[in-house]
């Protein structure tokens, strides 16, 4: 906040204020390059796509509101952790101000742990693993992760809906066995019971 901190040295006469000031002033002149990670080739392209779109929106948003100079500079992880991993070790080493993606879970956990010693903010909108915050102080989750998901259910079927009875029906993908398992634990842990679980292919 570049008036705040305008207003804060105006009260300080030091050359080490005066250098802060006009440190800001060409930080805020500064193009600033925003790294947009994501599968826009392969399986998954159309949900790369779809955040690209949105990303874009609002960054020109963004350049109209306040008239700052703002680049979104657009990679290709096609789906891959590995390839997620080494588009951000190369946006950090290269002077990019932060990242949006990756999209998938497993990328973002490479892209995360790759930015463990590192002042880059990630910004991950569609992974939903927990700990993917863990791997990196600077990694941010817009998707409550998956184990969340599932214990803030069981809270809600037992204090809201007051059941203390449930049965489990679900897909065997890797997130909803996760969200199964999170939801089986925290209902048993705060009084309920659980009857069965019953699983089925996608």
């Amino acid at each position: 906040n570049f008036q705040a901190v305008n207003s804060i040295l105006a009260y300080c006469p030091a050359a080490e204020a005066s250098k802060i000031k006009a440190d800001a002033e060409l930080m805020i002149r500064k193009e600033v390059e925003i790294g947009l990670v994501l599968p826009l080739s392969g399986e998954l392209q159309k949900y790369g796509e779809s955040i690209l779109d949105g990303a874009l929106l609002m960054a020109g948003q963004y350049v109209r509101e306040t008239g700052k100079k703002l680049k979104p500079v657009m990679y290709d992880t096609k789906g891959e952790s590995i390839e997620a991993g080494r588009i951000i070790r190369r946006l950090f080493t290269g002077g990019a101000t932060a990242v949006i993606g990756p999209l998938t879970s497993e990328e973002t956990a490479v892209a995360s742990a790759t930015l463990y010693c590192s002042d880059l903010p990630l910004i991950a909108p569609a992974a939903g693993q927990g700990g993917l915050t863990e791997l990196s102080s600077t990694c941010f989750q817009l998707q409550p992760s998956i184990d969340r998901q599932g214990t803030r259910m069981a809270e809600f079927a037992i204090r809201q809906m007051d059941f203390d009875t449930a049965a489990i029906i679900t897909p065997t993908t890797p997130d909803n066995l996760t969200m199964a398992e999170a939801f089986a634990g925290r209902f048993k842990e705060i009084g309920g019971t659980i009857l069965g679980i019953e699983y089925f292919r996608p």
